[in-house]
């Protein structure tokens, strides 16, 4: 199964960002997207993930339909007066605390599962923004 990527374009505004851009990715394989600043790898990411809208081309999913999906962006998007347990429950309302709590572990957080995520270091708080999307896309 691939996802097939066909003729992508999007501009912003008068600036074209992806121009004609196609690839087929195989699904459960690791792909890397490397380039320059500016040449599209997150505007990329954000059309698969369904968070633009391509100006033309096409994404065909397996089966046709959008998986589910979750990305870790540039900023870690935590809300840093929150611990966190409570970062990764404004996402994930219905997980049980149990599992929150042993996912920080493997990353070497439970120490810390309690601390504003301010307090943290800035690998601390990627730590935290990688769980919650990894949790999230299942």
């Amino acid at each position: 199964m691939n996802l097939i990527i066909t003729a992508l374009s999007k501009a912003y505004g008068s600036q074209p960002v992806l121009q004609n851009f196609s690839c087929t990715l195989p699904i459960g394989a690791c792909t890397v997207f490397m380039g320059p600043s500016g040449s599209g790898k997150t505007t990329l990411l954000r059309l698969i993930a369904g968070l633009e809208q391509a100006d033309s081309g096409s994404i065909q999913y397996p089966d046709g339909t959008v998986p589910v999906l979750s990305m870790v962006f540039q900023e870690n998007r935590l809300c840093p007066e929150l611990d966190a347990i409570t970062n990764l429950r404004l996402v994930l309302p219905a997980l049980p605390l149990k599992q929150m709590e042993q996912e920080l572990q493997k990353v070497r957080l439970t120490d810390y599962q309690s601390k504003p995520v301010r307090e943290l270091s800035g690998g601390m708080q990627r730590r935290v923004a990688l769980v919650r999307a990894v949790l999230a896309a299942h």
